[in-house]
């Protein structure tokens, strides 16, 4: 059974509890169920005057007829910051379907499911305002403005009372003809700032002989109803547009025909409340002597109380907190008992209900991780004697990070912690089902909570419990270890089982066992090696599958890169350690073209000649299967481009000597070949820098190099 079935399986629950998650993890926002008022009112429609177009029907069919487009009004275009469900907006996106959204994600432009239904579709814009959200499209008559499609907005008023002003004129049904002016359809939506209220003016006429149906209302940042849903309801035979109901669901709509259309000017209104009753009560990070009052707030101004005291006491005798604000911090508390707390939203035009009691109980040992017990790693898993585990009472840390929405919220975790062994072998966290079969399980470095500091996360490993395993190379002998631990439901509590002992070491690949992690190695100078060789091991390297021409083999591999910087020819030295067989092959980068490949590779030096100047190039070292180990690679240039240049000009008596000096660069030992205009000589094994050279012409003679060398190649000579 995987997470899907799980989910399946208690589908009601899941839907309730995804709602919990959303509107406990994003506190700023509320219900737009219980944040509007709704209001219905005749009124008077008054078409925009001074618009900004966004756009005109230019044809009866397609875009261009307003049929299924979205436009973006950039941020800044509504001149002040627009608050829908409790966040500021200054831009929305226009729906040529009847409506308009908020935040960054673009509705669907059609589609009977999401781009005809703002309120239903579960498309993740942060908000929707549906005038009449339904398949829509604009009429079109060539030379008839007044009869023609537009979209526009405008600013009225004076601030801080401005109306910002959504226009659509001339829309239809859009499987209604487009050949007669038969149903035009206008509507505003408008935006007030300061009240933050939500008109929509009607002026709809013509005849309408089949029934068309729109959603119309408000939705929250997902369709969840009713909590994020707040629209209405008209019925033919049923209600009228001036006595529309509450939707009864997501799906709600409005109906639209002959006898049944709004009166011109009809105005529907949300205003947010001015007291708004606090919604969702919560406690978080509670401790033995503390915790974390929380709720949100529906808007409205204002301030809020709040009372605690041990469960059951009457309102009035409990500890009171004036001016509080969530999450809201109590001390003081016993550990290990049970309390409950109010909270009361104080605004000038009179206060909230006193919304509680929220019940909670203060922590024991292990609610948090300054307080965890400490468990003795075991020898092994035989010698497990596992610890009971009882869930917490809080969430004491960040989301976890591992699970799927649901597991996401450790509203009961629990910590314990253990002092990593120094006997170089693999942890491993393990867990049993208790009287919750269904866990999630952390591993922190550290109890400061940091995010670097999480090592890993654990869910399902074993049937619905977790198990996580630390490799040698993944923990510190002696430094402590935190594990906190969840049970995925947000709803049950209960037991697991924990123990957490030592296993045979893990085989871990070198840190260079891919291409993208190719260990970088150094071309030493022509006398570095073999004292530059520096040793690796291909022992538990893993196969990369890349092809060599000179071995078929399966290939477990490790990876180098070098630079030629501005060096000439190389010679690359590989020596077995304890590998027994040892291959390699030179490639122009990773997944590149071979260059040359070398079966054994251990022995002679290689050379690797023609290589681009200031250019990476690979190499990949493998053994035959079972025969890893170690071996080392030596880098050097071959040639260390030495120079020879001869200095001096002096005048002396006949038969007596002069002194020319010759310099070097490169590697000693040098040997030089110089001309006296007649005959050349050779001097050869010269270890000191610079040389002096002693001539005894018989008459005036010029000395010039012909050529050199060092210790590895010819050079250039000058002077």
């Amino acid at each position: 059974m995987n997470k899907i079935t799980k989910l399946s399986m208690n589908f009601t629950r899941f839907i309730y509890i995804l709602g919990i998650v959303i509107l406990s993890a994003t506190t700023v926002r509320s219900q737009v169920s219980t944040l509007y008022t709704f209001s219905s009112a005749a009124g008077t429609y008054t078409p925009l005057s001074s618009a900004t177009v966004i756009a005109t029907a230019t044809t009866t069919t397609g875009a261009t007829a307003l049929d299924d487009v979205i436009f973006t009004l950039a941020n800044g275009t509504i001149p002040f910051s627009f608050s829908f469900d409790n966040v500021g907006y200054t831009g929305c996106r226009v729906s040529t379907n009847g409506f308009i959204t908020f935040g960054t994600v673009s509705p669907a432009a059609s589609g009977s499911a999401t781009g005809f239904t703002p309120l239903s579709a579960v498309t993740a814009y942060s908000g929707a305002i549906s005038a009449y959200g339904r398949n829509l499209a604009g009429y079109f008559f060539a030379g008839n403005a007044a009869q023609t499609a537009e979209l526009s907005y405008q600013t009225l008023g004076i601030a801080p009372n401005r109306t910002f002003v959504i226009q659509y004129k001339n829309f239809k049904p859009f499987n209604y003809s487009t050949a007669t002016f038969t149903s035009p359809m206008n509507m505003q939506i408008r935006l007030s700032e300061t009240s933050n209220a939500i008109n929509v003016v009607y002026n709809i006429s013509g005849t309408f002989s089949a029934s068309i149906l729109g959603q119309v209302g408000l939705r929250g940042a997902n369709n969840i109803y009713p909590a994020n849903i707040n629209n209405r309801s008209v019925a033919n035979a049923v209600n009228t547009w001036p006595a529309s109901t509450a939707g009864a669901a997501n799906t709600s709509t409005c109906e639209i025909i002959n006898t049944v259309i709004p009166a011109s000017g009809l105005t529907y209104t949300w205003a947010p409340q001015s007291c708004a009753v606090p919604q969702n009560q919560g406690v978080t990070n509670v401790t033995a002597s503390s915790a974390q009052l929380t709720w949100t707030s529906q808007g409205g101004g204002g301030t809020f109380k709040v009372e605690y005291g041990q469960q059951g006491f009457t309102p009035g005798t409990g500890t009171v907190i004036n001016n509080a604000v969530s999450p809201q911090t109590i001390n003081g508390l016993a550990g290990g008992t049970n309390y409950s707390f109010y909270v009361q939203h104080i605004c000038a035009t009179g206060n909230s209900t006193n919304v509680g009691p929220y019940n909670f109980s203060s922590a024991t040992a292990g609610e948090d991780c300054s307080t965890a017990p400490l468990l003795t790693v075991k020898g092994s898993l035989a010698n497990c004697g596992y610890t009971v585990v009882s869930s917490g009472v809080s969430q004491n840390g960040p989301l976890g990070n591992c699970s799927d929405v649901t597991g996401n919220l450790p509203n009961d975790d629990r910590w314990y912690k253990f002092v990593a062994p120094a006997n170089g072998k693999k942890i491993v966290i393990a867990t049993t089902a208790g009287t919750v079969n269904d866990w999630v399980m952390q591993v922190w470095s550290s109890c400061g909570l940091n995010p670097t500091d999480l090592m890993k996360c654990g869910d399902d490993e074993s049937a619905f419990m977790p198990q996580i395993t630390l490799c040698q190379n993944e923990y510190v002998a002696g430094q402590t270890y935190y594990i906190r631990a969840w049970t995925y439901s947000q709803t049950l509590t209960g037991t697991m089982n924990l123990c957490v002992y030592e296993d045979t070491p893990c085989i871990i690949a070198p840190l260079n066992d891919e291409c993208a992690n190719a260990t970088r190695l150094s071309v030493n100078n022509s006398t570095g090696c073999p004292a530059g060789a520096l040793s690796f091991t291909d022992l538990s390297a893993t196969p990369s599958g890349d092809a060599a021409t000179c071995d078929a083999t399966t290939k477990n591999d490790v990876w180098f890169v070098f630079n030629t910087s501005t060096l000439g020819d190389i010679r690359a030295t590989f020596t077995k350690g304890t590998a027994t067989t040892l291959k390699a092959q030179l490639l122009f980068e990773c997944g590149g073209p071979e260059i040359a490949c070398w079966n054994p590779a251990d022995g002679t030096p290689k050379v690797l000649t023609g290589l681009n100047p200031v250019a990476d190039y690979i190499l990949r070292v493998w053994s035959d299967a079972g025969t890893g180990g170690t071996f080392s690679v030596c880098l050097q240039d071959i040639c260390a481009d030495p120079t020879a240049v001869i200095s001096g000009n002096t005048t002396i008596c006949p038969g007596n000597t002069a002194n020319l000096i010759v310099d070097f660069t490169g590697t000693p030992p040098y040997s030089f070949t110089y001309s006296n205009g007649t005959t050349n000589a050779t001097i050869s094994g010269i270890n000191i820098d610079p040389y002096i050279l002693q001539a005894t012409p018989s008459s005036n003679t010029t000395y010039s190099l012909v050529s050199m060398s060092d210790a590895t190649c010819s050079g250039i000579v000058s002077g």
